[in-house]
């Protein structure tokens, strides 16, 4: 069980800290302040050696493809310069620890391929062709007894993943239960499309802010292959 845990450049948060855990705990807070980020975190940290687990949580949230945003919205603004860092503390006073950056891999595979290519491999169909370069997230994890292990999830032309788990085993258990009855992102923004359309996204705007006061207006964007609706 942690009794804290610290959230740096992870999402919304920039440097969080929550200590004194319980068994149970209530989070509290407004709306788009972190709450359900700080359990994905949590979720995360006890998840050792697994980036399907980012996969995952991205699919809850209501992006159905696989993507490069899959990764980059792990990271604060999508700064994929920054690290990730998440940590926790047990009730013994052991530390474990995940970091998770991004870089360009040494070697990649593509798909239909039997034998990984290097990165300086001449792009499928000749040096004209059109080829976006493979991007690699890294997973490191540890603890206190300098253990460590490293996960990778490659993502190749931009919309195939590979993902390599790591060695190092977790004795932590947890369960993420994602919000129930969940409406898919493209049903909401057709909903405020049409809205949109009719000229009444004020009657939008005035209802959210009753949820919340500091909305000014939404848009309708794709994150993810999918469209998102976006409050300012």
């Amino acid at each position: 069980m942690f009794t804290s845990v610290t959230l740096k450049n992870f999402r919304c948060f920039g440097d969080f800290n929550i200590g004194s855990l319980e068994r149970v705990n209530l989070i509290t807070g407004k709306n788009n302040v972190g709450k359900t980020a700080l359990l994905e975190g949590i979720f995360l940290l006890t998840g050792a050696n697994n980036p399907e687990l980012a996969v995952r949580l991205a699919g809850w949230r209501g992006m159905a493809v696989v993507t490069e945003e899959t990764m980059t919205t792990l990271f604060r603004e999508m700064n994929t310069e920054e690290t990730v860092e998440l940590s926790g503390v047990d009730d013994a006073g052991a530390r474990r620890y995940l970091r998770v950056s991004s870089g360009i891999p040494e070697t990649f595979q593509l798909a239909g391929t039997e034998e990984p290519k290097t990165q300086t491999v001449t792009p499928p169909g000749g040096a004209g062709a059109t080829f976006v370069p493979p991007h690699e997230y890294r997973f490191d994890y540890g603890n206190d007894g300098l253990n460590s292990s490293r996960a990778t999830a490659v993502m190749v032309s931009g919309k195939d993943m590979q993902i390599r788990p790591g060695a190092l085993e977790t004795s932590v258990m947890s369960t993420f239960f994602p919000a129930k009855g969940l409406v898919y992102p493209w049903i909401i923004a057709e909903h405020f499309s049409r809205m949109q359309r009719e000229r009444r996204e004020e009657e939008a705007i005035q209802a959210l802010k009753i949820l919340e006061p500091r909305l000014i207006g939404f848009k309708i964007l794709s994150v993810g292959g999918a469209p998102v609706v976006y409050g300012d």
